[in-house]
């Protein structure tokens, strides 16, 4: 996980330099397979040309059982809930 989130957010942490997590599971179903998440970490150029994305093996992941399950998670991950802010401490009041 913590390849993950040099670039990606779960629950509030990591970076910003790609989506958050939550996009890819967002309620009721996600717009991915399994499959086609597996596919998209072995070689994710080929689904988005532009993508800084780093290969499966790039980020260590070399069986098809750890790609599995990266596949797994990201298809079932629920976001923690997160509570709104009640703080206006930001606002400069005269």
């Amino acid at each position: 996980m913590d390849r993950c989130l040099r670039c990606h957010r779960v629950d509030g942490q990591g970076s910003r330099k790609a989506p958050e997590f939550v996009r890819l599971a967002p309620g009721e179903s996600s717009p991915w397979t399994k499959d086609q998440l597996v596919l998209y970490l072995v070689n994710p150029k080929e689904t988005h040309p532009n993508t800084v994305m780093p290969t499966a093996k790039e980020l260590g992941l070399t069986s098809l059982d750890q790609l599995e399950a990266v596949a797994e998670y990201l298809l079932h991950y629920k976001p923690i809930p997160r509570k709104r802010s009640t703080s206006y401490s930001y606002y400069h009041l005269e």
